[in-house]
Order: C-alpha cells, then sequence, then structure tokens
C-alpha cells in the first residue's frame, strides 16, 4: 500500500475517533504514519494457520471424520454434517475452538475505553 493511501486512511481514522489498530507484520501497518497517529497498536502474532478459527474448526473436523473409512462421498459428507452439526449446537465447544485467549489478553491491555466486552 502506498504512503499516501496509508496517511488518508489513518487520517479517516483520527476523524473517526478510532482509538486502537489491529495491525500485524505488513509494511503499511510499521510505517512512521501509523505509529505516529497515537493510536493504541494490537499487534496479531506471525502468520499462524492454528491461530484462524476456520483452520481451528476444520482441524476439528478432519480429526473426527478421518477416524472412519466411508464407503462412498455422500457417506463422508454425512459424517462431516453431523459433526458440523455437534460443533455448533455447543457454545462451549465453539468458543474452546475460536477462542484465542491472546485475543482477550491484548484487548485488556488497551486503554480502558477500548476494552474487550465481557
Amino acid at each position: 500500500m502506498k504512503q499516501e493511501t496509508v496517511q488518508g486512511i489513518v487520517e479517516e481514522w483520527q476523524e473517526a475517533a478510532i482509538e486502537a489498530l489491529v495491525c500485524y507484520s505488513a509494511p503499511s501497518h510499521r510505517t512512521t504514519t501509523v505509529w505516529a497517529a497515537g493510536l493504541s497498536l494490537m499487534k496479531l502474532p506471525p502468520a499462524e494457520p492454528a491461530l484462524h478459527p476456520a483452520e481451528r474448526v476444520c482441524e476439528a473436523l478432519r480429526r473426527a471424520v478421518n477416524r472412519e473409512v466411508y464407503g462412498t462421498i455422500e457417506d463422508t459428507m454425512a459424517a462431516v454434517d453431523r459433526e458440523l452439526t455437534s460443533v455448533t449446537e455447543s457454545h462451549l465447544r465453539i468458543r474452546r475452538l475460536v477462542g484465542c485467549a491472546w485475543i482477550g489478553d491484548t484487548f485488556n491491555q488497551l486503554p480502558q475505553q477500548c476494552t474487550a466486552p465481557s
């Protein structure tokens, strides 16, 4: 992303009174314009598929479904559907799969008006 584009975006954030930015190691997130804006910065860890919620759900599906050999693709799809239904019916299971403690911890370190909802 070009410096001019980043500058325009940061100005829009400032006008909108945005106080925090979730960022990672993209070059545009490391510019002096972004750092000088005075935003609280929540740095994401390096790209890690294990932290991506969809990847965690897919891995749980694979573990559950790959325990058997299915006779047809339809049988396999039915097994995936059953497991996915099981996952979506349990709020606790969803929370375990997609809830990353580092997200809440980082939010709790931001200024008071930016804390994560309870």
